[in-house]
């Protein structure tokens, strides 16, 4: 048991970390645009679920904009990221932007929850510190980033794969390539019209979700399984409407990658500079 808890190269926090903060920034800053309709509307005010901060106090268009501007703020400091910089963005992100979310409560989106379990294991990494490149530390942020991306990655994969019988035939596929809410780009239409191509797709994006949560813990596998996922992201970004998700899950892949392998890519690397 002592053993997992060994200390691990930490190079690859700096880069997760400037990611995470795109990702958010990808996430949150558009919310202005909708300051005055989705989170600041006075005329219509939903309360859904667990989500119910309307039930309690009307947002205004002010509120909500310092609410946008706290977040902004944190996502800022989390950028800046040394010292106590990294935890009190990480504060003022999670409050800003949950404070929005929870009270449109309209829907808390994919991408939006994955950024919160991917903000939770850098709260617990050692981001913060300078020079990392150079430095071991505690592998439990690591784990955590390995548990939510297992989680996300198996339950999505295993149902399809036991509930979703349209996955194996493909049409579940094409009916998500040309959804209006998250469908509709011109390569995903398109594809969509193929229903061989649709239908392999479709079988590779079970293997490969079922398969994750098994393989990534191996070193000789997970750089492999990584490749993978990284082409199953580009995939995603390029035939559908999901750019946000995108980010947030690409933000998290260096820490993923097995520390010894990434330390040998860092060591190539480095003399190249």
């Amino acid at each position: 048991m002592n053993r997992l808890f060994d200390p691990e190269w930490a190079g690859a926090w700096t880069l997760t970390r400037w990611l995470f903060a795109l990702a958010a920034l990808r996430c949150h800053g558009p919310r202005f645009f909708g300051i005055g309709d989705a989170y600041g509307a006075q005329d219509m005010v939903f309360t859904v679920g667990i989500y119910r901060l309307a039930e309690y106090f009307t947002m205004t268009p002010e509120m909500a904009t310092g609410f946008w501007l706290l977040g902004m703020v944190g996502i800022a400091l989390i950028a800046w990221g040394r010292g106590a910089a990294l935890y009190i963005g990480l504060a003022a992100w999670f409050v800003g932007s949950w404070t929005l979310l929870a009270h449109e409560a309209l829907n808390i989106k994919a991408f939006d929850r994955m950024l919160l379990w991917v903000a939770i294991a850098v709260a617990f990494s050692p981001a913060s510190q300078t020079g990392l490149t150079r430095k071991y530390r505690s592998p439990v942020g690591r784990w955590l980033m390995l548990l939510a991306f297992c989680s996300i990655y198996g339950s999505t994969g295993f149902f399809k794969l036991l509930l979703e019988p349209g996955w194996w035939t493909g049409e579940t596929l094409q009916f998500h390539l040309v959804n209006p809410n998250h469908g509709g780009t011109a390569l995903g239409a398109w594809l969509s019209s193929y229903k061989i191509p649709v239908m392999i797709m479709s079988w590779w994006t079970v293997v490969f979700e079922c398969a994750f949560p098994f393989l990534i813990w191996f070193r000789r596998s997970n750089p492999w399984v990584l490749l993978l996922a990284l082409g199953f992201q580009f995939g995603l970004f390029w035939l559908m409407n999901i750019p946000q998700f995108f980010f947030v899950m690409v933000s998290a892949f260096p820490v993923l990658l097995h520390p010894e392998v990434a330390r040998g890519l860092w060591e190539r690397i480095r003399p190249m500079k």
